[in-house]
């Protein structure tokens, strides 16, 4: 990926998500379960730049300590916010009336994350070839 591919996909994958999360919202009456991911998105953000550097193993290990700190921090805080708020019940109905969306919700999320782990990985091991 050049930087300007990176700019253009973190731009749409940001947007994308963000009309995920309000939609997912529904005006308090839906989940609230894809917002810890919105809390953590800077990590994402941070690890797109990252990729500028790929042949340093410093950054290859912030890159990989940043994802996984995304992904522990937005499960943590989804599993609070299901608890503490006593929204699984929310979250459980939400899924019941629109399978659809919570489907593509996650696709656009998960698909997000392959194109971006292998960026990693391909720049890691281009570099490496150099």
């Amino acid at each position: 990926m050049t930087i300007l591919q990176r700019v253009i996909f973190g731009v749409l994958y940001t947007f994308g998500f963000l009309v995920i999360v309000f939609l997912s919202i529904g005006a308090g009456e839906g989940t609230y379960i894809f917002v810890p991911a919105l809390i953590t998105w800077p990590l994402i953000i941070i690890c797109l730049a990252l990729l500028s550097w790929p042949g340093r193993t410093s950054i290859r290990g912030l890159f990989v300590l940043l994802m996984l700190l995304h992904y522990a921090v937005s499960i943590a805080l989804a599993f609070y916010v299901e608890i503490a708020w006593d929204d699984l019940f929310s979250t459980k109905s939400y899924i019941n009336y629109y399978p659809f969306a919570f489907a593509i919700y996650i696709l656009w999320y998960g698909l997000g994350q392959v194109v971006i782990w292998t960026a990693f990985v391909r720049r890691s091991t281009g570099s490496q070839l150099r």
